[in-house]
């Protein structure tokens, strides 16, 4: 009788074995992933915007302290008037008060944002600076400020730090810092003692 063939058997590894197959295309999403340098770009352009904030809560912080410190007076409304622009509307008065020994001028002062249209005759307690630029002294002045600051400093900061952590993982990566082991609780007490600063500037 005649032997039959022997077949060979197959010795390709079975690749589900240990594993799933992995999908298809799996191998080519590793290379989709963003640059390095559009990572530290937009943290950049990230820590950019945190400082253009920081600059106008800063600004805004420091109108604050000064008419903290300016003496309070009295204005009568001569008029106000309302404009109207695409994100609502601002309203400006002007008007005229007794400065007494403030320095003040005692021409015709103005009352540029307030927050509604006054009848003329109306009068108001404000706080001048010596050129006629008046306002009032308001919560919502007081939270507007120290949320620009408070924003524009922790993006700041947050921008900087992940940038400079990128850059220098890629060139030296035995040199980069450890992370935190409570960064919630760190940030937390940073913004606390950024807040306690800004209060304490502009009330003192």
């Amino acid at each position: 009788m005649s032997k039959k063939p022997r077949r060979r058997a197959n010795h390709r590894p079975d690749r589900t074995k240990y594993r799933a197959t992995p999908p298809r295309g799996a191998g080519r999403r590793i290379g989709r992933n963003p640059p390095i340098w559009l990572s530290v770009a937009l943290l950049v352009f990230l820590s950019v915007i945190g400082a253009a904030l920081l600059f106008v809560g800063v600004r805004f912080l420091t109108e604050l302290r000064a008419q903290h410190h300016s003496p309070e007076l009295s204005m009568t409304v001569s008029r106000c008037r309302a404009v109207h622009h695409d994100r609502g509307r601002t309203v400006d008065c002007v008007g005229t008060g007794r400065p007494g020994g403030s320095g003040v001028t005692a021409g015709t002062w103005r009352f540029a944002g307030a927050p509604e249209v006054y009848a003329d005759g109306t009068v108001l307690r404000v706080r001048c600076t010596p050129d006629g630029e008046c306002n009032r002294l308001t919560v919502g002045r007081h939270a507007l400020a120290l949320v620009l600051t408070l924003a524009g400093a922790a993006m700041t900061v947050l921008g900087l730090s992940l940038a400079a952590r990128q850059v220098v993982g890629l060139v030296a990566p035995h040199r980069l810092p450890r992370p935190p082991s409570r960064p919630g609780t760190a940030t937390v007490a940073a913004l606390l003692l950024a807040l306690a600063g800004s209060l304490a500037y502009v009330f003192t």
